[in-house]
């Protein structure tokens, strides 16, 4: 048994938190124990089951085996050099402690391997540094602008993991539908956590960039691309275990004389009748569509795990959901 220290990003917390909870319950072996602000302590049943949470998450900014929860003071901080004579590296979370980490620096000796120390409030949490994401290393090579088939608006690859781990997905036993791929964002991310997706666009272009893009990233072994409508699923039922989606809107919509919020309804409740029992749909909407879109959500009889809101840029602002059917009893 392992206790582990994660940080998670500060773009936002409430993301970080669902996203994290629901790779720890797809994955197994791990569990969170407590939330400490940006900091969230986890128990695992080993490092490997440890590492796995880390490789998925998106959103945990780096983590660190615990060494201990002290008084945040300039006497507690250095007694940890005497202990484990390591370099102290002092981390203030949302501001705290600014002259504890000045102070603190005093301490610190070159010789030994590294320490962190997390300044929460009060509290210290001192850690053994294992892990630090870096964007640009993970998700950089698969920026929008680096695929061999760009579509302006494409969602960044760090959010498309974001909104597949949401979903609950786990490896290739598992199958992710995404039916408004685009060229294939989503897909790719479900790929690279070894988990088989089916793409799907009513945009033949699209069909064909997500394709380009799956091949080019070695991911066509795990994805397929079919085109067709998102409101009529040329799917059987109970055949998908999970649905991960970002609908299109405003420019990137095409849904002619049909308004979003009638597509996304419909979206959904094809969506229902083709996922299995207990899978969940994740997808996003425009802010002012969400009381529109809830109504009909509730017609549906749909079950609302979680919303959170992400701001995009400017004035956009989007509402996402994770939704689950309800059976009747």
């Amino acid at each position: 048994m392992i206790e582990l220290a994660l940080r998670l990003s500060g773009e936002h917390v409430d993301l970080a938190i669902a996203e994290l909870l629901s790779v720890v319950n797809a994955e197994g072996g791990c569990a969170i124990k407590t939330r400490i602000d940006e900091i969230v302590l986890l128990r695992c049943d080993d490092m490997r089951s440890a590492k796995e949470v880390l490789r998925r998450c998106a959103f945990v900014k780096e983590a660190g085996l615990l060494l201990g929860i002290i008084r945040a003071s300039r006497e507690s901080i250095c007694s940890l050099q005497k202990r484990y004579r390591g370099r102290i590296e002092v981390v203030r979370i949302r501001g705290f402690g600014k002259r504890l980490g000045r102070s603190a620096g005093g301490c610190t000796r070159n010789e030994g391997g590294r320490l962190r120390v997390y300044i929460v409030g009060s509290l210290a949490i001192a850690t053994q540094p294992i892990y630090e994401r870096s964007l640009e290393r993970e998700f950089g090579p698969r920026a929008p602008h680096r695929r061999p088939v760009y579509r302006p608006g494409a969602m960044k690859p760090h959010l498309a993991r974001l909104y597949v781990n949401l979903s609950g997905v786990r490896g290739p036993a598992s199958t992710l539908l995404d039916p408004f791929c685009g060229v294939g964002g989503f897909l790719l991310e479900a790929c690279m956590l070894g988990v088989y997706s089916i793409g799907m666009d009513i945009d033949e272009k699209a069909v064909l960039g997500a394709k380009a893009n799956a091949e080019f990233f070695n991911c066509g072994w795990l994805v397929d691309v079919i085109q067709g409508d998102a409101s009529m699923l040329p799917l059987r039922s109970g055949c998908i275990d999970a649905i991960s989606t970002d609908p299109p809107y405003g420019r990137q919509a095409k849904v002619g004389a049909e308004s979003l919020v009638d597509l996304i309804s419909k979206f959904v409740a094809d969506s229902l009748r083709v996922i299995g029992k207990g899978g969940k749909v994740v997808f996003a909407i425009p802010i002012e569509l969400e009381k529109d879109v809830e109504s009909r959500l509730v017609d549906l009889g749909v079950a609302v795990l979680s919303k959170h809101l992400d701001w995009v840029h400017g004035s956009l602002v989007r509402a996402l959901y994770v939704v689950e059917r309800v059976d009747k009893a």
